[in-house]
């Protein structure tokens, strides 16, 4: 008898009291590598668990009670593996390495049992599915970790093969799909597989970017974001911004129809708009003058582009056209013809308001810059014709040839005009004009001749170059005072008229002195005392 009870206790040990591996049953979705680390990972970081994670007990956590029998019972007559009807109380037995579940004697198949508050399911064999199992239509996941709840539902964040899904605790666990859903750090999307979605996703027409990496990896973004090299902006509510403006901190922003901040040109509503293309202020829209692809356009305090209207500059007012950009040369607007400067000096565009020198001719233009024909016109103490092209008759000498010579290489300024004249060398300080010549003729042809001469020469060469400009300009010729304010050396130099006001410009005194001779008053300090001076044709 002894004997006897030996084999049957050697027997008994046999029978594995360990939980088994995964069991048929359901509908097997797909072999899934289930993570399994010792802290289940939050669904944005895989060391940080979710704000309201459902996952069930850690494995070390001891169950409530064991599902383990402490004995495994012989299996009998029935179903292969399975004891015959009656043999086996309600509740949970280990037979060949499955588990099942006993009601009133028989195991329950294809249905749920709730033991201790969690649910488990049981397939067509009796045995406790586990892993992923799709039920009656629904996705579920049951524990797969042998840890006293194997087999049972999981609830809310999981992460199976590297993608995170969600089961709702509210759905007694069946995966969602297609939805929204809050983790610790924000809304995530699950997608029609139930992973957790990443990067650009549409739902219900709108779009979101939700985040691919990092702490929030799968929660939808919000405000600027750059993304694959592109700007794009969401709301607060994670919908991408779309045909519509936005301001960043350095000013208004379009998103074009797939989101992307636009830069170039861009056409809003009839109105067009340019977005810089590159530095610090990329994609902000332009205002003022903007030299763009070789051409100047002009956009007011909206960014949007003037076109076909008139636009001020520092130099004075310019013209844009029906495409926005600034017109040069002669123009006829509105019926009436204008000069658009269009040498490139800084007043490139600007309208000539005085007289001005083109193709070697004078012309004669209005303080609102109309050419002016078939009249006559005061310049310089003298009345002159104008005829019927607005040419200003007799006012160019052969002087004025050299002059506009050197105007073309130094450019077309009253400051590089006076820059040349005091650059000469000065030279022979008795050198006077004839008796009976125009000095301002005679001092001028020498120093552009001979590149040198002394304060006649510097002021009149300047004098000639300012009076192409279509400056109000005179030569004066006089005296500066020594230094008891006696009447000192002869002396020469010129006065421009500018908006009413009388001023001084004196090369010579910048050559000499190394002081500032341009656009000085009498009287002023650090300049010489100029006395007993008149104006010089």
């Amino acid at each position: 008898m002894k004997k006897l009870m030996s084999l049957l206790l050697a027997a008994a040990a046999l029978f594995s009291l360990a939980v088994p591996a995964l069991a048929d049953g359901g509908q097997d979705l797909a072999p899934v590598a289930v993570e399994e680390p010792a802290e289940s990972p939050a669904p944005n970081a895989a060391e940080e668990a979710p704000a309201e994670s459902l996952e069930p007990d850690a494995a070390e956590e001891a169950p409530a009670e064991s599902l383990e029998p402490d004995i495994a019972e012989e299996p009998g007559a029935g179903q292969p593996g399975l004891p015959p009807e009656g043999a086996a109380g309600n509740g949970w037995h280990a037979f060949g390495g499955k588990w099942y579940y006993y009601l009133n004697g028989s195991p329950v198949v294809n249905d749920w049992v709730v033991d201790a508050g969690r649910r488990y399911h049981l397939n067509s064999l009796g045995e406790t599915d586990a892993g992923l199992r799709q039920i009656d239509g629904v996705t579920y996941y049951l524990n797969e970790r042998h840890d006293g709840y194997y087999g049972a539902v999981v609830l809310g964040w999981k992460q199976l093969g590297g993608a995170w899904y969600y089961f709702d605790p509210l759905a007694n666990g069946a995966m969602v799909v297609n939805a929204w859903r809050m983790d610790g750090n924000g809304m995530c999307y699950l997608g029609a597989d139930g992973r957790m979605a990443t990067g650009f996703v549409e739902v219900d027409g709108k779009t979101y970017y939700l985040l691919p990496s990092g702490k929030k990896v799968g929660t939808r973004a919000a405000g600027w974001q750059k993304i694959s090299g592109d700007w794009y902006y969401f709301e607060a509510d994670g919908t991408m911004a779309v045909n519509a403006w936005q301001r960043d901190s350095n000013g208004m922003c379009y998103l074009g129809a797939d989101g992307r901040m636009v830069t170039g040109f861009l056409e809003v509503d009839g109105k067009t708009y340019y977005l810089r293309e590159s530095g610090a202020k990329v994609g902000t829209r332009a205002t003022g003058w903007q030299s763009l692809n070789g051409a100047w356009y002009c956009f007011d305090g909206d960014g949007a582009m003037i076109t076909s209207d008139w636009a001020i500059d520092t130099n004075g007012m310019c013209y844009l056209g029906a495409d926005g950009r600034l017109l040069s040369g002669w123009q006829t607007i509105d019926g009436v013809t204008y000069y658009l400067n269009e040498r490139h000096n800084g007043s490139f565009g600007v309208r000539s308001v005085r007289p001005t020198y083109i193709d070697g001719k004078m012309y004669m233009f209005g303080a609102n810059g109309a050419l002016i024909t078939n009249t006559q016109v005061g310049l310089l103490g003298k009345t002159w014709n104008v005829d019927g092209n607005g040419v200003i008759e007799g006012y160019l000498t052969a002087t004025s040839a050299q002059a506009a010579a050197v105007l073309d290489r130094v450019g077309w300024t009253l400051r590089s005009a006076f820059n040349w004249s005091v650059g000469l060398t000065y030279y022979n300080r008795a050198l006077r004009a004839p008796s009976g010549s125009i000095h301002s003729d005679f001092y001028a042809n020498y120093g552009f001749q001979n590149r040198r001469g002394n304060c006649y020469v510097m002021a009149c060469t300047f004098y000639q170059m300012a009076r192409l400009l279509g400056y109000e300009v005179y030569f004066v010729e006089g005296h500066v005072a020594n230094s008891r304010g006696g009447k000192g050396a002869d002396h020469g130099w010129t006065e421009i008229v500018q908006d009413g006001k009388l001023y001084v410009y004196d090369p010579n005194f910048t050559n000499e002195m190394g002081l500032n001779g341009f656009k000085i008053q009498y009287g002023q300090r650090m300049t010489w005392r100029y006395q007993y001076y008149q104006r010089i044709e």
